[in-house]
């Protein structure tokens, strides 16, 4: 049917054919410049919705991306 192989193209294109798509920056890829802990888990989170949301697959680019804006964030 070529409906469900267009469908099956496209999910092989955007990565997800063979299930979710995992995150490629991970809390270890932070350190040393981000302690361990919530504030951590909020940037590796922010970093997987980049990654979806914009395609990008290069671990560096991530994670430049993350530690740019955490030194564009106002400090409370």
């Amino acid at each position: 049917i070529p409906e469900i192989d267009k469908f099956i193209q496209r999910a092989q294109i955007a990565g997800v054919y063979d299930g979710i798509e995992e995150p490629i920056l991970q809390g270890r890829d932070l350190m040393p410049e981000i302690e361990p802990g919530p504030e951590m888990g909020k940037l590796v989170h922010k970093a997987y919705e980049i990654q979806l949301n914009t395609g990008i697959r290069n671990k560096a680019e991530l994670k430049r991306r993350i530690l740019q804006s955490i030194k564009k964030a106002p400090h409370s």
